[in-house]
């Protein structure tokens, strides 16, 4: 990440303060949370890494990390990997978000995703922040991706594949489940619950740790409420509380 784009955003900003002989900015990075991690706080964690370094050797403090929630749940806003541009729109459309104000007052903000598609997301997050400009408080707000799809003419659906491009087959998930880097996280867990109830069932028995893995699936499962997603979980989400026992 030495390279990246971040380094021309941020040393230029810390120049302009030293120049005016004021306290260094301080940055806060915001990520969309549910109660699942997903692709981008993931992407955050790494981030935030590489991008304290830079700011201690800059003698500046260490970045805050800030959550921007969802005023909806993961089981009733869909996969967006999946959808349509037009479908995404409308759902983010109808999408609300919340975040600390105090917490981010007088600090340049770093909002993190791990890919752009559509713009659909951060049109959402921009429109709260003019919510916030209209209501007398103002941020200084920038976005910043691992990657943006610049063709708006390929499907938007490409960022499925791009998330299964390593299982070209269900039964693929065995290596990435017992890797010693994997983490339950939302889009597995949606992969999951929508999968044909013969190849979960054969994934889950495949495991060497199958049960208890199981069991920590369900409970991911309904920590993000969705078992409250209508009809199209619930056979899986039946399958998989047999398989952990519970």
């Amino acid at each position: 990440m030495a390279n990246l784009a971040w380094k021309q955003l941020i040393k230029p900003i810390l120049e302009k303060d030293r120049a005016s002989n004021r306290p260094l900015t301080r940055f806060a990075s915001m990520v969309s949370q549910g109660s699942l991690p997903t692709a981008a706080t993931t992407f955050e964690s790494a981030f935030c890494q590489y991008l304290n370094r830079y700011l201690a050797a800059e003698g500046a403090y260490a970045v805050l990390s800030v959550p921007i929630l969802k005023a909806t749940s993961a089981s009733q806003s869909g996969d967006y990997a999946t959808m349509s541009d037009a479908d995404r729109e409308n759902l983010m459309n109808n999408e609300h978000f919340t975040f600390d104000r105090q917490a981010i007052q007088g600090m340049v903000v770093l909002n993190l995703d791990d890919i752009y598609i559509t713009g659909g997301h951060e049109r959402a997050i921009r429109r709260t922040f003019k919510e916030e400009t209209a209501a007398g408080r103002h941020h200084d707000v920038y976005y910043l991706y691992i990657a943006k799809l610049a063709n708006t003419k390929i499907d938007p659906a490409i960022e499925t594949r791009l998330n299964e491009v390593a299982v070209p087959q269900f039964k693929d998930f065995k290596s990435i489940i017992e890797g010693p880097m994997f983490i339950i996280e939302n889009r597995f867990v949606k992969r999951m619950l929508k999968a044909g109830s013969v190849e979960l069932k054969g994934l889950l028995s495949s495991l060497n740790h199958g049960k208890a893995f199981a069991g920590r699936l369900y409970d991911a499962a309904i920590k993000n409420d969705f078992h409250m997603g209508g009809n199209a979980y619930k056979p899986n989400l039946k399958l998989i509380k047999a398989m952990a026992g519970l």
